[in-house]
């Protein structure tokens, strides 16, 4: 089972991401992704939540982040875990027009 957590740093980002590493100092953090609201321009008053990219310049799927720079850690609501586990899942698709039955 996956540790998925929800941090907010001092810089006001809201992340979402699995913890793989828990040091004294520091969390190491698997594909972590900020979670952003988006206006909706039909009706200002119902937002839309999103997941984007937090580490979009590296290349490093994990990241070190120190516990000095974390204000909270807490539990993500469900809808934050399916949408994070589809995102990072290992999901197979089948080829079009295929069955696949398992072994």
């Amino acid at each position: 089972m996956k540790n998925i957590n929800l941090y907010r740093l001092i810089t006001g980002e809201l992340i979402i991401a699995e913890e793989v590493i828990k040091y004294a100092e520091s969390y190491v953090l698997k594909n972590a992704v900020k979670i952003i609201i988006i206006p909706d321009r039909v009706n200002p008053k119902n937002p839309q939540v999103g997941l984007a990219p937090w580490n979009e310049f590296s290349k490093d799927v994990e990241v070190e982040v120190f516990k000095q720079h974390v204000l909270t850690r807490t539990t993500p609501i469900s809808e934050f875990v399916e949408q994070y586990n589809i995102m990072f899942g290992n999901i197979i698709v089948p080829p079009a027009g295929r069955i696949v039955l398992p072994s």
